[in-house]
């Protein structure tokens, strides 16, 4: 192993298949609140928003929070 510069380390996106078990609105409010936790984000209000509508709502509200970070799929 060896020690690199930080400014080599590379940031990679999740994958979240939303066809299979990670598709649930359960599973993207606990990464929600998981990756609220890591960018310092309020869970609340972030769940509050996603649960203001149905799945499609849920499934944009985690988009745009974290879009940036991690890639949706179905």
């Amino acid at each position: 192993m060896a020690i690199k510069p930080i400014r080599l380390l590379v940031r990679r996106k999740l994958d979240l298949d939303l066809t299979g078990p990670h598709g649930t609105v359960a599973f993207l409010e606990d990464q929600a609140c998981r990756l609220s936790d890591v960018f310092g984000l309020d869970c609340k209000r972030i769940l509050e928003d996603m649960r203001s509508g149905d799945y499609e709502n849920a499934v944009q509200v985690f988009d745009r929070e974290f879009g940036s970070h991690v890639d949706l799929y179905r």
